[in-house]
């Protein structure tokens, strides 16, 4: 019943805000590019202060790059590949990155791929400088391609990898840990073995950590058939026991297709994005299932208003916010397009918005993240030759964006342990949807309230949350208010 009414309350606070929430779009921004620091695979994390930091590679020199935003300007690159060393980019693969606060990582596989290993370099100032390569891998004579990274909190690296016997054959996906802040990485361990067949071995896979909850969404190949799934570990890491079929179209190429699957946690829902040709058109899809029972309750393509050609999806999830960024050709050229919504995970934002602010020219491999009310997208412009990157930012009618909503409402006390009481700067005569999410957006409580003849403060009861830290988020109207929570 609990599940059942924290449901009614994710849809009802949707109905408010999602119909009437804006996306205000930034100027574009030229990250870098040209023949000297080249536009493949970029790769967005945000560091402290919500700062953006972009990692990408030249194909021709083989040679990585990271650039953190500065002001309204992106810094001079710095190359992440030591003297003369060569890591492996192209424009369906290559170097990830990941941050947490000041910690930046990225992570990149060596070329030639044979006998080529996985590398790592870490930053502790937000991605303005870079330590020299570490090995992340050591499993010869086994081979090895396509790291991804995520970052604990406190700045530990996790790297997800494909792994390949002496004769580059079985592929599989593992996961390594580091423990001393990627220094030296624990063992790897096993990720998609529960899938039928093998990993598709042309296809980049991505790691998602969401607290205790670790996602390895990727495309699996079982005799031609290349759908996607998920493999997931909610002990941290340690193992991966459950493994998701979030696609059941049945695309069966003899082929790979090179397009990577993503996923990410909404509450308890586990969504997945991906790209099927499966009915003859390349298309974006996009599926829901609860992660008890693992029965798909959305299954569904993204966008069907136009006849249009979408490949390479990436999806971000934070608390109740969604966003999908995707290549899409119904203008003739591929274009860059973020469709997003609050609350229902069926609740997308109608029409699909442009990122780019001209549709001269072809763009191409996106890559999206969100925090604090801002979606942070990057993409390869291949009309001007560089990496560009934008801000959407959600906002209300009015223009805000919640910070100072309610009249500057307090929790008092904070740090609190049995009881909280919410006040306001004057009365408030309208209903409020009021939810309790920890750091990983899982909803830990929610009620409405309907005041009688108008109130200042809103008292209620916490002694049943584990002490640690949460967000409060009330929902009126249009009004959003989001504040941070210490539980003792």
């Amino acid at each position: 019943m609990k599940n059942l009414y924290l449901m009614i309350l994710f849809v009802a606070a949707s109905a408010m805000l999602s119909g009437q929430m804006t996306l205000t779009w930034s100027p574009a921004i030229n990250v870098a590019g040209g023949t000297v620091y080249g536009t493949s695979w970029p790769r967005i994390a945000l560091t402290a202060n919500d700062i953006p930091v972009v990692s990408w590679g030249n194909k021709n020199t083989k040679k990585l790059y990271v650039s953190r935003l500065n002001g309204a300007a992106f810094t001079t690159p710095v190359k992440v590949t030591p003297g003369n060393s060569e890591g492996f980019v192209a424009d369906w693969a290559g170097p990830d990155i990941g941050a947490w606060g000041d910690s930046v990582f990225c992570a990149y596989k060596s070329s030639p791929e044979t006998p080529g290993y996985n590398y790592i370099v870490r930053s502790t100032d937000g991605g303005m400088t870079f330590s020299d390569s570490i090995r992340a891998d050591n499993f010869a004579p086994d081979r090895s391609r396509f790291p991804a990274v995520d970052v604990l909190p406190g700045g530990n690296p996790v790297i997800s990898f494909m792994r390949f016997d002496s004769t580059w054959s079985a592929p599989e996906y593992e996961v390594m840990q580091s423990m001393d802040g990627g220094q030296t990485f624990q063992q790897p361990v096993p990720a998609s073995n529960a899938a039928p067949g093998e990993v598709c071995d042309c296809c980049p896979a991505d790691i998602r950590i969401y607290g205790n909850t670790w996602l390895l969404p990727f495309r699996n190949n079982d005799v031609n058939i290349r759908d996607s799934w998920t493999a997931i570990s909610n002990n941290s890491g340690n193992s991966f026991d459950t493994i998701a079929r979030m696609d059941t179209s049945n695309w069966n190429i003899a082929m790979c297709p090179s397009q990577a699957a993503d996923a990410a946690m909404k509450g308890d829902s586990l969504i997945s994005v991906w790209t099927t040709a499966a009915s003859g058109a390349y298309k974006v899809w996009l599926s829901a299932m609860d992660t008890s029972s693992l029965i798909l309750a959305i299954h569904q393509p993204i966008d069907t208003s136009v006849n249009a050609t979408q490949r390479k999806a990436r999806m971000v999830a934070r608390g109740d916010t969604m966003g999908l960024v995707w290549e899409d050709n119904r203008t003739n050229d591929y274009d860059i397009y973020l469709a997003w919504n609050i609350g229902s995970i069926r609740g997308l934002s109608g029409i699909p918005e442009l990122a780019v602010e001209t549709q001269a020219g072809m763009q191409q491999n996106p890559d999206v993240i969100f925090r604090n009310g801002v979606f942070h997208i990057v993409f390869h412009d291949m009309g001007t030759n560089q990496v560009v990157y934008r801000s959407a930012t959600i906002t209300s009618p009015a223009g805000n964006t919640g910070d100072d909503l309610f009249q500057n409402a307090q929790i008092i006390p904070n740090p609190a342990s049995d009881r909280m009481t919410i006040r306001f700067g004057g009365k408030w005569n309208e209903s409020i949807a009021i939810r309790i999410q920890d750091l990983q957006g899982r909803i830990m409580s929610g009620q409405f309230v309907n005041p009688v003849g108008g109130s200042s403060e809103i008292e209620l009861d916490i002694a049943g949350l584990p002490s640690s830290v949460y967000v409060v988020e009330l929902a009126s109207g249009n009004d959003v208010l989001r504040r941070k929570l210490v539980k003792q």
